[in-house]
């Protein structure tokens, strides 16, 4: 199977990489804010050579446990996340217990800030 390529919308900004555990990370708020924007998306990729994933939500009361609750992510797949409100409320754990999975997040905004 051929890999996809995505119709990515926005400006990349920040890069972060947030280590994975058992309890329930998200990207830190003060790091959405970039130039005085918000994020439009992000794309989402967990580390491949863990051979481990994580498991996902958006919130709105279910939050994601290694236990069995939220959707899969495994390495090497990708995530797009395309509005606000779903890079906002993405909540990230581990898949397995114990085997943390460092998780890579590009956020992506309306304008392109030149530095």
């Amino acid at each position: 199977m051929r890999p996809a390529l995505l119709p990515i919308e926005g400006f990349p900004g920040r890069t972060l990489l947030l280590p994975g555990s058992d309890l329930p990370q998200s990207v830190p708020y003060n790091d959405l804010r970039y130039f005085g924007q918000h994020p439009i998306g992000a794309i989402v990729t967990t580390e491949y050579a863990q051979g481990n994933g994580i498991r996902f939500t958006f919130g709105q009361g279910l939050i994601p446990s290694p236990a069995g609750i939220g959707h899969i992510l495994l390495g090497g797949q990708i995530l797009y996340l395309t509005n606000p409100s779903q890079v906002e409320r993405f909540q990230f754990t581990n898949y397995f217990l114990k085997n943390n999975s460092n998780v890579t997040v590009t956020l992506l905004y309306e304008f392109e800030v030149i530095v």
